[in-house]
């Protein structure tokens, strides 16, 4: 969830993002982080967003029951799902 993380995160000229996100891309972890991200407005952040979504590690979304745009990787943490190894959701 969003409120898991500090504001700095998504201040990108902080680079906190960019170094935490790589962090687990080195360890092949992938995960989603779910909240309210409409308080972010810059277009520095909104191409990062649209960056992670369209990558295989990272995915940003409002919340879980948004399944029409979810990953093919992010199924298995749908209630009901299976649990897939290295994907971790905040």
């Amino acid at each position: 969830m969003k409120e898991a993380v500090t504001d700095d995160f998504f201040v990108l000229s902080t680079r906190l993002a960019g170094e935490i996100l790589q962090k687990f891309i080195n360890y092949g972890v992938r995960f989603a982080v779910y909240g309210d991200f409409s308080a972010y407005t810059s277009k520095s952040w909104k191409d990062f967003v649209y960056e992670c979504n369209r990558g295989k590690d990272v995915y940003f979304q409002p919340d879980v029951s948004h399944n029409e745009n979810v990953c093919p990787w992010m199924l298995c943490c749908i209630p009901g799902k299976r649990q897939r190894k290295n994907l971790r959701l905040f």
